[in-house]
């Protein structure tokens, strides 16, 4: 069994961005019409805030969806700060 503090590990896994796109498309929630997401969507744009942080941004695209005037995005992997900067984030 692997740990979540294996510095191997992660360092593998958060490189590059391509381990994350593959893990993403494990996601099937959305076929449950249970996708994370929309929620979370949806529970900012009740509040309105102002700022949102978007930590474990990955390559900021759920922050790119996100309708407040300051989105914050933090990730541990440089290739995910990279990828989201690379969008203007």
């Amino acid at each position: 069994m692997t740990r979540l503090s294996d510095h191997d590990l992660t360092e593998r896994e958060y490189r590059t961005t391509d381990r994350l796109s593959q893990r993403r498309l494990d996601r099937t929630g959305w076929l449950r019409g249970k996708d994370e997401r929309l929620l979370a969507l949806q529970a900012l744009a009740a509040i309105g805030p102002s700022r949102v942080l978007d930590a474990g941004c990955g390559t900021g695209d759920f922050a790119a969806l996100i309708a407040a005037p300051e989105v914050l995005c933090v990730d541990s992997s440089e290739a995910a700060v990279k990828a989201t900067e690379a969008k203007g984030r």
